[in-house]
């Protein structure tokens, strides 16, 4: 089992994410991300620009802790160089859980009722939080 750490306030900033994990490694990284319309879950290797996952959870506070404890999961589980290798990671249908196939797809890779569910503050209490921080960080840049 891979160990997951929670990330400081500065590599949440350093990544705009409003919460989030890392491998204890520093090779992995999962956070959520504040967009306009509500929260996407993202992960990819620390340093990259892209994301391997991006996945849109909407405005939904259950969804995001859903869709985040399942890659928790799926990242904790893996004992592979690529993690990422048969993870789905594109949706036709925005927040997720519209697109019924992406939930198959996922179903297929990880009983959803046997994770540990990751609770959150509210997200938008985590997202006003996080907002003195960015502030100095883009004072310091």
């Amino acid at each position: 089992m891979t160990e997951y750490v929670l990330m400081t306030p500065d590599e949440l900033v350093q990544n705009g994410l409003i919460f989030g994990y890392r491998s204890a490694d520093n090779e992995i990284y999962m956070g959520i991300y504040p967009v306009i319309y509500g929260y996407r879950v993202n992960a990819g290797y620390t340093g990259d620009i892209v994301y391997q996952f991006s996945i849109c959870a909407g405005n939904d506070q259950k969804a995001a802790e859903e869709i985040f404890s399942i890659v928790l999961d799926l990242f904790r589980n893996r004992h592979t160089k690529n993690p990422f290798r048969g993870i789905p990671h594109y949706q036709e249908r925005r927040p997720y859980y519209y697109d019924e196939n992406f939930v198959a797809d996922l179903r297929r890779e990880v009983d959803f009722e046997n994770i540990e569910k990751v609770r959150l503050l509210p997200l938008a209490l985590l997202r006003a939080m996080m907002l003195p921080l960015i502030t100095e960080y883009a004072r310091r840049a």
